[in-house]
C-alpha cells in the first residue's frame, strides 16, 4: 500500500511550538522501561482524526474534526491507567522524529516510548516487540485491516476511519483491555 507523505506545513499549525527544523529521520529516544508495562501501538489517520485520503467509509458520516481532534477521547480512556505506554506505528513516523510525535500527541506525549522501525506496519510492530520483550500485553489501534494478516491478530482493534477512537465499540474494546 502506498502512503502519501504528510508535509510538515500541514501540521505546523497543530502546536505553537512546532520547530520547523529539518525532518530527516533522527535517532529514536524513549523513557526508561519497566517490566510488565502495557503498550498501545497507535496509528493517527483514521484513529485520532478522519483519514485525509478519502478512503473513509462513507456509509457513516464523519465527525467534523481537525487533526488530532479525537485525541481527548484516547487521553480520557488512558488517564486511569498510567502503566500504559504508547508506541507510534502511524506513517507519520516516516516524517517526524520522536520529539515531534510527542509534541503532536500533547497530553499523551509523556507516554510515548518512540515509534516502530521503518517498514510495513505489522512486521514493524513484531520487530519492536521482539526488541522489547518485557512488553507482552499490548493492543494495536489502526484503521487499515489490510495492513495486517488474515485472520487479524487478536490484539488489533480496527477503527472506522470516519469515527476513529470515538466509536463506542472502540472505546469499549479499549476499556475491556485496560481493566483486565
Amino acid at each position: 500500500m502506498k502512503y502519501a507523505a504528510v508535509p510538515y506545513s500541514a501540521i505546523a499549525a497543530l502546536t505553537p511550538t512546532a520547530s520547523g527544523k529539518s525532518l530527516r529521520q533522527r535517532p529514536r529516544t524513549g523513557r526508561p522501561r519497566r517490566a510488565g508495562q502495557r503498550v498501545l501501538f497507535l496509528d493517527f489517520d483514521g484513529v485520532l482524526h478522519p483519514t485525509l485520503n478519502g478512503s473513509a467509509d462513507t456509509s457513516m458520516p464523519s465527525l467534523s474534526t481537525t487533526h488530532f481532534g479525537w485525541l481527548p477521547s484516547l487521553v480520557n480512556v488512558l488517564r486511569p491507567h498510567p502503566d500504559v505506554a504508547v508506541v507510534v506505528h502511524s506513517t507519520w513516523r516516516f516524517e517526524f522524529d520522536d520529539n515531534e510525535l510527542k509534541e503532536v500527541l500533547s497530553d499523551l506525549g509523556g507516554r510515548v516510548l518512540g515509534a516502530t522501525p521503518w517498514g510495513e506496519r505489522y512486521p514493524c510492530i513484531l520487530r519492536w516487540l521482539q526488541a522489547n520483550p518485557e512488553y507482552t500485553d499490548y493492543r494495536i489501534l489502526d484503521d487499515e485491516p489490510s495492513e495486517f494478516p488474515t485472520p487479524s491478530p487478536a490484539e488489533l482493534i480496527v477503527c472506522n476511519p470516519a469515527r476513529g477512537i470515538t466509536a463506542p465499540e472502540i472505546l469499549a474494546a479499549l476499556r475491556e483491555w485496560l481493566t483486565q
